[in-house]
This record gives structure tokens, C-alpha cells and sequence, in this order.
């Protein structure tokens, strides 16, 4: 194993884990958007359909962001493969990626895209 790859494998996992962070970040922060379209459309005195349009952007930038934590999740279990094939799996990855079963709402994603 060179030290070229381990370095490579150290700095991988170092971008690799903020971008999963940010990504879900990103999520939240859509969803509170969201939340408060349709808290204002409740309880704020505009009509119960009034910014569809606003609320369907949302719901579009929602699923486009499960999308991509699907996607991330998917390139971390694939970098983690091309990791154990050169021996360097656990050289800077201090976290396993996400599997299905602990992240139900990617395998949700997964079926939605299929269909």
C-alpha cells in the first residue's frame, strides 16, 4: 500500500463526510421553508391553496436533495469498496456509509426514481 493512497483515502473522507453534512443541512433548511409556506397558508390568513406553485418548487427541491443524499450514499459505498480493494478501507473513514435499512427514506427515494 503507498502512502500516496492513504493520503488520498484521508482527504476523500475528509470532503466526503462535510458534503453528506451539508447535504442534509441543505435538506432541513428546505423543509422549513416549506413548513412555513404551508404554516402561513394554515394559520397566517392566505387562501389554503394559495402559492401551489411556491409549495410544488419546494416539493421539487425536496426530492432533488433525497436524491442526492441517495446519490452521496452510493458513492460512499462505493468508494468504501475501491478502499478494501487497495487495503486502505479504514484510513480516514471514521463513519460507514448509510445503509438502507437505517436510512428507510433512501430506499424510499430509490423506488420513487424507478417508478
Amino acid at each position: 500500500m503507498s502512502n500516496s493512497k492513504t493520503r488520498s483515502s484521508v482527504k476523500i473522507t475528509r470532503s466526503l463526510q462535510p458534503a453528506e453534512n451539508a447535504v442534509n443541512e441543505a435538506t432541513i433548511g428546505v423543509l422549513a421553508v416549506g413548513t412555513e409556506v404551508l404554516r402561513a397558508r394554515t394559520f397566517g390568513g392566505f387562501g389554503a391553496m394559495e402559492g401551489q406553485e411556491a409549495v410544488d418548487q419546494i416539493g421539487r427541491a425536496t426530492n432533488m436533495l433525497f436524491s442526492a443524499m441517495s446519490e452521496i450514499a452510493a458513492a460512499h459505498t462505493s468508494l468504501r469498496d475501491i478502499a478494501a480493494d487497495h487495503e486502505i478501507l479504514n484510513y480516514g473513514d471514521l463513519c460507514p456509509p448509510p445503509s438502507a435499512e437505517s436510512k428507510p427514506h433512501l430506499r424510499e427515494v430509490k423506488k420513487e426514481a424507478a417508478a
